[in-house]
């Protein structure tokens, strides 16, 4: 039985106010701003409490001080940091599956003066996406092997500062077109097989979409194993990860996904992963906000048990119309 949720926590990746670049305007649509300026704009987004950052890129052992008086003076709290291994030409061939030992070992300590970053700031957790760690055609990749490296380096990585949980962000494809860590039930397979507590999982509902997967089939399935650590909201056509403004395009997938995420009790962040490339990134965040808020409020309205209720009965067309009335009025 679901009882009243708690009010939801929004936060937003920090590279939502970045520059909006892309292959083929590579400068990018928005002027470039600092880190300190980034976190200002975040201060602007409505009922906003919190930012992803980037290690080393937005955050590291030299600016820690003044992001950490940046982020007071916004009100806003760190929520991750989350260990960039995609952005240079030597992670190109992997980091954690790298061929090259001394590349995996470099990948290893990052992660490590991440989760010590994190610690500085106050994050609970890291967020990691491995985006270079996969192939891109047959005969490129000894999958084998790969595996066998992902679970010794996220292990490692994991064991490290226990206290600070890792997040396994999976995507089905980009920058390789394969990713090891594509689909919920992959990085579920790798993380019960390290078997380490302080590990789980982001369902990014982008990636979800791109794999084809149903968001709350995948929320529904983390949850089960005590595993959704985190959550990104974005939306897409489910050809390619757009990240466009949450519930523009997927509206009632978005529905049944703040459903069960009401009833299954999730009290995680609801982060922004948003590329808001020709569209002010503080008006993307407002609506995002706005889009999620509504879309709950129509699920209370309705009674969280009450369709809860419906679904296990297969009231199918009951469910349509309750909601189709709310939403359209006669």
């Amino acid at each position: 039985m679901y009882n009243v949720h708690s009010e939801r926590k929004y936060s937003a990746g920090l590279w939502v106010f970045g520059t909006g670049s892309d292959r083929f305007c590579t400068s990018g649509y928005h002027e470039p701003l600092s880190v300190e300026a980034k976190i200002r704009q975040a201060g602007k987004v409505e009922n906003l409490e919190g930012v992803e950052l980037s290690y080393p890129v937005d955050v590291n052992e030299d600016n820690v001080d003044q992001v950490r008086r940046s982020l007071s003076e916004c009100r806003l709290k760190a929520v991750t940091v989350n260990p960039n291994l995609n952005n240079q030409p030597k992670w190109k061939f992997g980091s954690l599956t790298s061929q090259d030992a001394k590349i995996r070992q470099e990948a290893v300590q990052i992660v490590k003066k991440t989760k010590e970053t994190a610690e500085e700031l106050g994050a609970e957790q890291i967020n990691f996406w491995l985006g270079q760690d996969g192939f891109d055609y047959p005969f490129q990749a000894d999958y084998q092997r790969a595996w066998k490296l992902l679970v010794k380096g996220i292990r490692e990585c994991a064991e490290w500062k226990p206290k600070v949980r890792v997040a396994l962000e999976y995507k089905l494809k980009e920058p390789r077109t394969h990713s090891y860590m594509s689909m919920a039930s992959k990085v579920l397979l790798l993380i019960k097989e390290i078997g380490l507590d302080n590990l789980g999982a982001t369902l990014d509902t982008g990636h979800a979409l791109q794999a084809q997967e149903n968001m709350a089939e995948v929320a529904c399935l983390l949850n089960s194993h005590g595993k959704l650590f985190h959550l990104h909201l974005n939306d897409n056509f489910r050809d390619w990860d757009h990240d466009m403004i949450v519930g523009t395009v997927h509206f009632w997938e978005y529905l049944e996904l703040f459903l069960w995420l009401q009833f299954i009790g999730y009290e995680g962040w609801y982060s922004l992963d948003l590329f808001p490339y020709r569209i002010d990134p503080v008006q993307a965040c407002n609506q995002s906000i706005r889009n999620v808020e509504g879309m709950n409020r129509l699920i209370e309205q309705v009674g969280v048990n009450n369709l809860i209720e419906m679904v296990k009965e297969g009231r199918l067309a009951e469910i349509q119309e309750t909601l189709t009335k709310k939403l359209i009025p006669s």
